[in-house]
Order: C-alpha cells, then sequence, then structure tokens
C-alpha cells in the first residue's frame, strides 16, 4: 500500500509540472484550494478485488503569487519548489477555454499522463489518464483536479 501513497503523491506532482501554461487572465495572485481525486487501474501486488477503487481525496492549500501567474510556474499549479519530477511535458496545447499535454516520466515508477484542463471563472479542473509500470508490472490510474479561488493569501 505504500506504493499507492507515493504514486497519488507523484500524480498531484507530475500535473503541477506543466510548465509553460499561460494562467495571465485565467487566474489571479491569492490562495488556491487544490482537491484531487483518484480511482486505480492496476498496480503491482495489488489484490484483485482492489482494481477500480477511489483513494481517499487530497485536498491542500497554496498561495499563488502574480510571479508565478506571469511566468507560468509550476506554483500556480500547486507544486513545491523543493518536488522534483522526471517527468518532461509533450503535445502542450492550449485555448481560450483549457490545455491539454501529455508528460512522460521517467525513474523509477515509469509513466505517460494524458491530461485536459478547463479553465473556470475561480481556477481550473483537470482529468488525467495516466499508464505506466514499476518493476515491470503494469499500473493504470486516474486523477481528477479542481482548483478554486479563495481569497488573498494569509500571512
Amino acid at each position: 500500500m505504500k506504493y499507492i501513497a507515493l504514486i497519488a503523491l507523484a500524480a498531484v506532482a507530475t500535473t503541477a509540472s506543466a510548465q509553460g501554461l499561460d494562467f495571465k487572465g485565467r487566474m489571479k495572485a491569492g490562495e488556491y484550494e487544490y482537491s484531487t481525486a483518484m480511482e486505480m487501474g492496476s498496480m503491482p501486488g495489488m489484490p484483485e478485488g482492489m482494481k477500480g477503487m477511489k483513494m481517499p481525496g487530497m485536498t491542500f492549500k497554496h498561495c499563488v503569487t502574480q510571479k508565478d501567474i506571469d511566468e507560468g510556474n509550476q506554483k500556480a499549479l500547486g507544486q513545491k519548489p523543493d518536488q522534483k519530477s522526471q517527468c518532461q511535458m509533450k503535445d502542450m496545447k492550449q485555448t481560450a477555454t483549457g490545455a491539454s499535454y501529455k508528460m512522460v516520466c521517467s525513474g523509477e515508477m515509469q509513466m505517460e499522463m494524458d491530461t485536459t484542463m478547463t479553465w473556470t471563472p475561480t481556477g481550473f479542473k483537470a482529468q488525467s489518464k495516466m499508464t505506466g509500470n514499476r518493476g515491470g508490472q503494469p499500473m493504470n490510474m486516474n486523477q481528477s483536479m479542481e482548483v478554486k479561488y479563495l481569497g488573498p493569501c494569509k500571512g
């Protein structure tokens, strides 16, 4: 089960690694709430009855600065500066209503993730489908994320 938690955290960080997104006019400086939900497909060592199981959602708050928005910084998507990713973004497309991209990750957990984002009046929603392997065993997972503006940053 420790791999499930590790993959859940990696998925949030991977979604947050979408550098190059233009946040200007779509987000404003302030505190945001990031809510994620995941549904597991197959993972190494997972009992058959757990496939398709929904993970408990994760929610956290994060202060986004105007600099983050102006630079298309990863922090606008909730990634902390100390989180490192072995992922590359490919096939980035952005429109007035959203964005889509593919992430390809190497390292201990090899993964490909297709993400579609939709801008909302208070932030964005994202849907990701992940496939990969760990030690030659297949892993599949779906993730959704919703990001909402709460107001000015506190402190």
